[in-house]
């Protein structure tokens, strides 16, 4: 993916290959990039074109600052001129929190010459990834841990990240899967100098829901809604279009502001998704492009997925990456409902009756609901071959809470939905920028992500704010069923593929539908995953159970569709590995 990258070592000039080397491994595109040089610094940027600042790198008067930028200010006519000039005045006055004022998507690298010292930083949402490696008096960093392990020449896997990835499907906190290199994470400021290393959280969401009627809140909903897309729908854009209802409430407000382009939707021909998403654009009347994936897509794009991503998830994530080639066809900004979860509901009635409970019992409870009655963890951990049992199980667990010292289980749970899974998700949007394409998510607005930190929790649960939008403001899109599967940008394997009624139970194959895909894995590539898995070259036996790994895969393809989350990852840990493979 495109990005900032870069060098710095105090001691001497950094060598210009071992930065060369970086800007290749960034994008497999032969795009040339802006880069600056400085007696103990290189600094780069591959940049799309399309919204970035121009002018780059920027330097304050004296040529002492330079700064690259890599993102978009959804204020450009008010505020972006002037951004450079704001960021070198609030860093040399030692205000640089005040960029939580930013609203946009970006991160940003500026260099001090005269103080040797180099200040990365992130937006709120943790959305244009930044990762670094730290030396002696050495650091490097860019927007792609991979990119950086083969240009360092680092092959270790991070085994914390490995049991978070098992555990949860997700690497959360600074970790990444490369023992080494760190992820500096949303609202975040990273700044090194000859005193080493600082990392300050400049931004922390504050949940204090204050009194207000369902209708108060669906009316800021949509009207902090009718502002995002205002702000970013311009030019040549399309909507990504799911079945969910994130994305068609964007698809009406679009209609309602006659902002009238299209809407795109990936997925197999006869999926539930691809109907009801052609539905809703019959029902608001809009264009609707039908891209269809091709069955063994994976074969195709497992590494680039993987790579591309960081493998926080599973390539199944981005099945849509066959489809990019199409996409550009008529847009080259993609809007998405991403994070539209966060303000139309999302909270399970587990978690909103935990939230009742004595304080002190909560964490067991949420520990319960985690590692007991059955939950994946029970198998998950038979995969495992290092050391850890389910006591080490739990410890992760139970450092998570401890590391979200919320109040209740409501502000956890919506931390880590938010700012650490969905940040993650969005990532999916990068397979766009590698072909020049922009993505962006109106959910994302500032204005709006305050204000969704005001509404009654009550209101969250079981999607009850989406359902009342939709049936008060927008009768007939609530009157067409609703998926929950994610597609196409933010679903995971587990909605993607698992079925939530087994064939054990109901003794028959449910209807071709979205879950056409563990056909997919049951029969057109069955004997790819057992060769991609279970050969002499698998890199997992190192690390896992293989005999217990291919119990898995076989039971999968004997129509077990149960298995299909566990198997999507170990291909992802798979790839990483061989990703990893130093020469």
């Amino acid at each position: 993916m495109p990005g900032l990258f870069g060098i710095i070592d105090l001691d001497k000039k950094p060598e210009a290959e071992l930065f060369g080397n970086i800007a290749s491994g960034i994008t497999p595109f032969e795009y040339k990039y802006l880069n600056a040089d400085n007696e103990n610094c290189r600094m780069g940027f591959k940049s799309l074109g399309i919204v970035d600042p121009q002018g780059q790198p920027f330097h304050d008067e004296d040529n002492s600052l330079t700064l690259f930028f890599w993102g978009e200010i959804f204020e450009r006519d008010t505020y972006s001129l002037q951004l450079p000039k704001s960021i070198f005045e609030i860093y040399m006055e030692n205000r640089l929190e005040e960029i939580s004022e930013i609203n946009g998507f970006f991160s940003f690298a500026l260099w001090d010459n005269s103080k040797k010292t180099l200040v990365l930083a992130t937006d709120i949402h943790g959305i244009r990834p930044l990762y670094y490696h730290q030396g002696n008096d050495f650091l490097a960093f860019g927007p792609n841990p991979f990119a950086l392990a083969k240009a360092l020449n680092i092959c270790s896997i991070d085994k914390d990240a490995l049991l978070q990835f098992m555990a949860f499907g997700k690497i959360i906190e600074d970790h990444t899967w490369i023992d080494g290199i760190k992820k500096l994470r949303y609202g975040q400021i990273l700044q090194f100098d000859q005193t080493g290393l600082n990392i300050k959280q400049y931004f922390k969401p504050q949940f204090r829901p204050v009194k207000m009627s369902i209708d108060d809140a669906a009316e800021g909903i949509l009207k902090g809604l009718e502002k995002g897309i205002t702000r970013m729908s311009e030019g040549k854009a399309a909507l990504s279009l799911s079945g969910g209802g994130d994305s068609r409430l964007l698809a009406a407000l679009l209609k309602k502001n006659k902002i009238m382009i299209p809407a795109f939707s990936f997925g197999g021909e006869k999926s539930d998704d691809m109907k009801i998403a052609s539905e809703v654009c019959e029902h608001l009347e809009i264009p609707h492009h039908r891209l269809t994936i091709s069955p063994d897509f994976l074969q195709h794009h497992l590494r680039e997925a993987v790579y591309n991503t960081g493998g926080f998830v599973s390539a199944l994530n981005y099945h849509g990456i066959s489809t990019r080639e199409r996409v550009r066809e008529f847009g080259d900004i993609c809007l998405s409902g991403l994070y539209g979860n966060n303000y139309l509901g999302y909270l399970s009635r587990f978690l909103y009756l935990l939230s009742r409970i004595n304080p002190i019992h909560v964490k067991f409870e949420m520990l319960r609901k985690l590692l007991s009655e059955g939950q994946e963890l029970d198998s998950l951990e038979r995969l495992l071959n290092f050391t850890f049992d389910r006591d080490e199980l739990e410890k992760v667990a139970y450092s998570l809470i401890e590391y979200y010292g919320h109040e209740s289980p409501l502000d956890t749970w919506m931390m880590l939905d938010h700012f650490e899974i969905n940040s993650q998700s969005s990532l999916a949007g990068f397979w766009l920028e590698n072909d020049l394409l922009e993505f962006r998510t109106p959910y994302c607005d500032r204005d709006l992500l305050e204000f969704n930190f005001s509404i009654p929790v009550q209101y969250k649960v079981m999607m009850n704010l989406g359902r009342y939008i939709w049936n008060k403001y927008y009768p007939g899109l609530g009157r067409i069923n609703h998926q929950r599967t994610g597609l196409p940008i933010n679903a995971s394997v587990r909605k993607l593929i698992v079925q939530k009624i087994a064939t054990r139970i109901l003794k028959k194959r449910r209807p071709a539908g979205i879950m056409e895909y563990s056909a997919v894995f049951e029969h057109e590539i069955k004997e790819w995953i057992h060769e991609f898995l279970l050969s002499d070259n698998s890199r997992i036996s190192q690390y896992l159970n293989m005999d217990t790994a291919a119990i898995r895969i076989g039971a999968h393809t004997e129509f077990d569709t149960g298995n299909a989350a566990q198997i999507g990852l170990l291909l992802t840990f798979e790839q990483v590995l061989r990703i990893l493979e130093c020469d």
